[in-house]
């Protein structure tokens, strides 16, 4: 009989329901998860709170700019949350990924950039909407390495629970292009 584990993210627990025999390889084998790893050590956590800018479309948008390549190593990792009762960002990085987190995050959270963005809507007719939002958020942020250069937001895709449509948010200058993909 195989084991059934439950995460229990508030405690940082595991719940385990297998035989003894099981459980007793798993409680040996557990020092050899749980131990640090070499990339957390230098991973710190730190508060970015927004003034302008939507809280949760620049947590798409950091999200899609540090994960479009692809799969990383733990130390690339950039993981995001959102704390939406101070309008924050509570940002997991390393020290050379938060340096480029606060780079965006300075040109993103200014007066004017959120009100350039607009949210779109695109039906989707044939395909699956959360297959198409996946592979448009690859395609065109992987593609558009201008957008990093520029210091441009990119593009964020996401599928309203129960559509057939695409929300993205972008410029009005790059919803046609983002249609024509």
């Amino acid at each position: 009989m195989p084991a059934f584990v439950v995460a229990d993210d508030p405690t940082n627990t595991l719940f385990v329901t297998a035989t003894a025999e099981v459980m007793t390889q798993i409680k040996e084998l557990m020092p050899k998860w749980d131990a640090p790893r070499e990339a957390d050590a230098e991973r710190t956590m730190k508060v970015y709170p927004l003034k302008y800018a939507d809280v949760y479309s620049v947590s798409s948008a950091l999200g899609q700019s540090f994960g479009a390549a692809g799969v990383r190593n733990q130390a690339d990792q950039v993981v995001v949350a959102v704390d939406a009762g101070t309008y924050s960002l509570l940002v997991t990085a390393t020290p050379k990924n938060h340096d480029k987190v606060a780079t965006l995050l300075e040109e993103l959270d200014k007066p004017g950039v959120a009100s350039e963005r607009q949210n779109y809507l695109i039906d989707v007719q044939f395909a699956d909407p959360e297959e198409l939002a996946s592979l448009l958020s690859t395609i065109y942020n992987t593609t558009r390495e201008r957008t990093r250069r520029d210091s441009r937001v990119p593009a964020v895709f996401n599928v309203p629970p129960g559509t057939k449509q695409i929300l993205v948010t972008t410029t009005e200058s790059e919803i046609g292009e983002i249609r024509d993909l």
